[in-house]
């Protein structure tokens, strides 16, 4: 028969003199050899030139004055649009809420109601009231000179309530300027 294709390979499981010097000689040369792992390049970090870093610098507190500027100014803006805005909207919402109040608050005995307001206003009660069937045939609007006191009556017989348009203006007005103030100083 012809021989084992492996038959010309070492055998491991029989130690012969001739394998046993060939794998010490292997031993000796792979002692010999000094591995080396490769060395990590170092990081390495440019200098920053001082110019830059200067530069770098100005630039962040020029971002940092721009938006306490731009908070400021924004600040400013939405302050100026409810000042010029506010009264009259809360004009409206205060007719609006009137309106959807005041048949809870009437008692069922009240049959005639007579509501006094500012000329402006009272055209907006006005307006709200005419939409209410509770309201449309027991309520007679009468409109006061704008010199008079700001505020809103509304009375029938037996009582009454007030509900008074400046005081609550006045406040939110000045929360808005206190807040205007207090983000004044912080800078």
């Amino acid at each position: 028969m012809s021989e084992s294709p492996f038959a010309n390979l070492p055998r491991f499981d029989q130690t012969t003199d001739d394998t046993a010097g060939t794998a010490s000689t292997m031993a000796d040369t792979v002692t010999a050899v000094d591995f080396h792992e490769p060395e990590a390049p170092a990081e390495i970090v440019p200098a920053l030139d001082p110019n830059v870093e200067v530069l770098l610098t100005r630039l962040s507190e020029e971002i940092e004055r721009t938006n306490d500027l731009l908070l400021v100014q924004t600040t400013n803006w939405v302050t100026a649009i409810a000042e010029k805005l506010f009264p009259e909207l809360s004009k409206m919402f205060l007719a609006e809420e009137i309106g959807r109040q005041l048949p809870s608050l009437l008692p069922e005995s009240a049959n005639r109601v007579e509501i006094t307001a500012p000329e402006l206003l009272a055209n907006d009660i006005q307006g709200v009231v005419q939409r209410s069937n509770k309201l449309a045939n027991r309520c007679l609007i009468s409109p006061t000179p704008a010199s008079e006191r700001q505020g809103v009556e509304v009375s029938w017989v037996t009582g009454g309530l007030s509900l008074e348009f400046d005081g609550l203006l006045e406040a939110c007005l000045g929360r808005l300027q206190s807040m205007q103030t207090n983000q004044k100083e912080t800078l």
